[in-house]
């Protein structure tokens, strides 16, 4: 029950919520895309072989080292990944230590699961205080 709470509650504050069949969740913290990970194969009974995995590294990164690092701490094999997309400097920002690891984002498509997981997160939204 715990991990159905969790997985639901990741994908409501973390995930895409625009595409018509595609479940996708974006974070620089491997720990919750571990955990959507377990929601997805113990809950929603998927395949890992199905989870489609990129990274988006900032311009400080180096997409290499982040690609070991997110294979890793995802215990995947790097060929998982598909294209390393890097964000280019943008201007002058204040924030200068950008996440050296980058964004993984984790993908599924599927027809079924996108509208079941919108619908329980529909109904947590309408549970009273």
């Amino acid at each position: 029950m715990f991990l159905f709470g969790l997985g639901l509650g990741i994908y409501w504050g973390e995930g895409d919520k625009i595409s018509k069949n595609a479940v996708r969740v974006a974070n620089s913290d491997p720990a919750i895309i571990r955990m959507f990970i377990k929601f997805l194969l113990n809950i929603c009974n998927l395949q890992q072989r199905k989870l489609l995995f990129q990274i988006i590294c900032f311009n400080d990164s180096d997409p290499l080292l982040a690609k070991k690092y997110w294979a890793n701490e995802l215990r995947i094999s790097g060929e998982k990944f598909g294209k390393i997309v890097q964000i280019p400097a943008q201007g002058k920002g204040t924030y200068k230590k950008k996440s050296r690891n980058g964004v993984c984002i984790l993908t599924i498509s599927n027809i079924k699961l996108k509208p079941w997981i919108m619908n329980e997160i529909n109904k947590i939204e309408k549970m009273p205080l």
